[in-house]
């Protein structure tokens, strides 16, 4: 892990040393409770959730410390929008007593109990394994010569998926029990190839309007724009809506995965935030007229779904390398270890290709993938002091720490974005911008920032 400095802001110090030639299951809670970082408060929409439920993610999403009576046998029915804390325990709790002690030099502590606090014995821990392989799924990458498609129909599966340069297929089973079934005898004849689970992979998230916000101008240079030999990133994500954006000029035509995204235009897509975030980066970065232009290449992974796959982040990796992106950020991830994913990052890292992954928005030491991968720049956020964001995840695998919260403009509106994806597409928009101002290559960049 990173030492006691942290190395926020590592790009600040990173433009100096190589311009100077240095060193080279149940359904997600999330989506019916929300706490808001930027504005400090809950919005929930429960009916019949489990008091331990909602306890779990309020301690993943806020990193208060959280404890609570074992006796306790009660069900959370509240729907409300924008309430302080203490507001909205009281509507959630109704009768049942609580206590928040809120503390300046460590985290935030919630008792719920019976009668006394004393009766809150049970911590709730955060980062339990939420690794989800799809159950009637397997990745199973051929043997040269082999004929997936006759596979697929020894074991009656379907083909959801292929990649060509890995000989990789996504194959759908009639159930899990089937799925299973196969993997054993795939494996047991050994003459197949090799075969990997396929992990479901969470949907991104960390957006707020911001009323009477005003985003700070971007000090930016659009004259080579267009004129090629551009340093592009890679933005492995959901779909960006670039008439909305401030810096669509800075787009790529974008790379659809999963089918046509769907966006709410008065809202800004996670993909959309992370471009702009981008884009502040390398304005941080002093790229100039005489430098390579920066592009970026949006892949879109989800479409309209929630989840998107490891299999599908694969084939985006796959894609934007294959355009010719030697950065690629991964604002995105779960704590699923697909070994098909890991050797395709590995195989475009031996290719000089710049990995860039989030740590995760859990305050925990466990890892998130691909992030925790050896060959991804695994960041995480900080806050306003530069300590470590209270949210976010404090693991050994992590190299850098950066900010982790920005304003962006989106139809002429400003908007928050907090997390490990801002602070991981920030530190992207700073390594490409590195690399357009330097002679080094974005992977020697990169050790430079480490």
């Amino acid at each position: 892990m990173f030492g006691m400095h942290q190395r926020v802001m590592a790009a600040i110090l990173a433009c100096t040393t190589l311009l100077a030639g240095g060193t080279d299951a149940q359904a997600p809670l999330q989506q019916t409770f929300q706490w808001r970082r930027a504005a400090k408060t809950f919005d929930a929409n429960l009916t019949g959730h489990p008091l331990v439920n909602v306890l779990e993610d309020i301690r993943r999403q806020t990193g208060w410390e959280v404890f609570y009576d074992p006796g306790l046998r009660i069900k959370v029915d509240a729907e409300f929008t924008g309430k302080r804390p203490g507001d909205a325990l009281k509507l959630m709790l109704g009768n049942t007593p609580y206590t928040l002690a809120p503390s300046l030099k460590g985290a935030t502590k919630l008792y719920v109990f019976r009668s006394n606090r004393d009766q809150a014995t049970e911590r709730i821990e955060a980062g339990k394994d939420k690794a989800r392989p799809i159950p009637n799924e397997l990745i199973l990458v051929l043997k040269k010569g082999r004929d997936g498609k006759a596979l697929a129909a020894q074991y009656n599966a379907d083909i959801l998926g292929f990649i060509a340069s890995h000989n990789a297929y996504r194959l759908r089973f009639k159930d899990a029990k089937a799925a299973e079934q196969a993997r054993a005898l795939i494996e047991a004849n050994g003459d197949w190839g090799d075969v990997d689970h396929n992990y479901a992979v969470e949907r991104p998230v960390a957006i707020e309007p911001v009323r009477g916000g005003a985003v700070p101008g971007l000090k930016l240079n659009l004259e080579n724009l267009g004129k090629g030999n551009a340093v592009i990133i890679g933005m492995i994500d959901t779909g960006v809506q670039a008439q909305g954006m401030s810096h669509a000029e800075f787009l790529l035509p974008s790379i659809e995965i999963a089918g046509q995204p769907v966006h709410d235009p008065k809202v800004p897509s996670h993909g959309t935030t992370m471009a702009e975030t981008m884009i502040r980066g390398l304005s941080q970065s002093g790229i100039g007229a005489n430098n390579r232009p920066v592009q970026i290449l949006p892949v879109d992974v989800y479409g309209s779904s929630e989840l998107t796959s490891t299999f599908d982040v694969a084939r985006g990796i796959t894609a934007a390398v294959n355009a010719g992106a030697p950065i690629v950020n991964l604002s995105l991830g779960g704590t699923g270890n697909s070994v098909f994913l890991h050797n395709v990052i590995k195989n475009c890292h031996d290719q000089g290709v710049l990995f860039l992954g989030a740590a995760g928005n859990e305050p925990v030491t466990t890892p998130t993938y691909p992030a925790a991968y050896p060959e991804v720049m695994a960041i995480t956020a900080t806050d306003r002091t530069g300590g470590i964001a209270s949210y976010a995840n404090r693991g050994n695998f992590i190299d850098v720490a950066a900010p982790g919260a920005t304003l962006v403009n989106y139809d002429k509106k400003s908007w928050h974005v907090t997390g490990t994806s801002a602070a991981t597409a920030y530190m992207a928009g700073v390594a490409a911008g590195l690399t357009s101002r330097s002679n080094k290559s974005p992977t020697q960049v990169g050790e430079g920032i480490i």
